[in-house]
């Protein structure tokens, strides 16, 4: 099962910028984000359309299958992290050999 956590938790790949899993857009000022939203709840909607549009992303997110996976956000809050964990978790495998 894939879980994401907060990074202060014991985790196996963090997700957050600069990585290639980070979410390019935020609500906050001074980041590593490429595009500025107006709140956090935008920066999230925005990410699951970018990611849903990025086959290659996608196809990147297989080697987080079954992680732990880290992001600055607290557990309970929404975060970019969760739409790739339901993606893994709800969509069948994508083998990669196949492609």
């Amino acid at each position: 099962m894939t879980e994401r956590v907060n990074w202060n938790e014991p985790y196996d790949v963090l997700i957050t910028r600069p990585s290639k899993f980070s979410n390019p857009y935020s609500h906050k000022e001074n980041t590593l984000a490429l595009y500025k939203t107006n709140s956090r709840k935008e920066s999230i909607e925005k990410f699951k359309q970018y990611f849903y549009s990025n086959k290659e992303l996608q196809e990147a997110c297989e080697e987080l299958r079954g992680k732990r996976i880290a992001c600055a956000c607290g557990r309970k809050e929404s975060c970019h992290g969760d739409i790739i964990v339901d993606f893994l978790e709800n969509r069948p495998k994508i083998d990669l050999e196949q492609l």
